[in-house]
């Protein structure tokens, strides 16, 4: 999964990315898959200290940068078309996207009810 965030870091086009996900392991006799998206990249302590503005209106609602997060969405959206055209190649595989980015986001969304403080 790194290896296709930085495929697309590098511009590489959708047919080069493809050559980083799990078709190799579906080449090598897996039938059942489970490629992991990305989490909200615009919430790590990373980023957040990195990337740290005084303007407010690039936070969101949990104090996440809405731009990397934007970007995110972006590329697990890249992602799933990736899956998409792999399914298709390869109809007796199970290949499934595992959401990591909304399961994140609803984490923070039920935050007060899991018996964490906002």
């Amino acid at each position: 999964m790194i290896m296709v965030i930085y495929a697309f870091f590098q511009e590489k086009t959708m047919e080069e990315a493809k050559s980083f996900v799990p078709d190799r392991v579906i080449k090598y006799g897996a039938r059942r898959v489970v490629v992991p998206g990305i989490f909200a990249r615009g919430c790590l302590p990373l980023y957040l200290t990195l990337f740290k503005t005084n303007n407010t209106t690039a936070y969101d609602e949990f104090h996440c940068l809405k731009e990397y997060n934007d970007f995110t969405k972006y590329l697990n959206d890249c992602l799933k078309q990736v899956i998409e055209e792999l399914r298709n190649e390869n109809p007796d595989a199970v290949i499934v996207y595992a959401d990591y980015y909304n399961a994140f986001e609803w984490l923070l969304r039920n935050a007060v009810f899991l018996g964490q403080s906002p």
